[in-house]
């Protein structure tokens, strides 16, 4: 099921975590070894949880009336030159901006988060 991830086009790896304070790898695939693959995925768990806290206080602002959709924190993106790192529950991947398209890879991650 992960797998089936680098099959859109642009997807460079993806690494499933634990979403706990270890942050443990659980399995990844693509062009990373496993020293990177932990890094990545300790990363992750690490911006999530800094983003979650943001999201909260975010929420709070009530910048539209009634809306309540900014938590909990269900996805993000860090977008750099040539390469962006997308991330949903506790899973991420590393994308090759030429080639991804970031909303696809973001609602495949959100079918498979939950799936596995």
């Amino acid at each position: 099921m992960l797998k089936n991830i680098l099959e859109i086009s642009g997807v460079i790896a993806v690494v499933q975590f634990k979403d706990n304070a270890q942050a443990e790898l659980m399995q990844f695939h693509g062009a990373l070894d496993q020293a990177s693959a932990e890094q990545l995925g300790r990363f992750a768990y690490d911006h999530k949880r800094m983003l979650q806290g943001m999201a909260d206080v975010f929420a709070m602002l009530k910048l539209t009336p009634g809306e309540t959709e900014w938590t909990p924190l269900r996805g993000w993106v860090i977008r750099g030159a040539t390469r962006s790192v997308c991330s949903w529950a506790g899973l991420v991947c590393l994308v090759d901006n030429d080639k991804a398209k970031v909303n696809e890879v973001l609602k495949k991650l959100d079918e498979t988060a939950f799936m596995i």
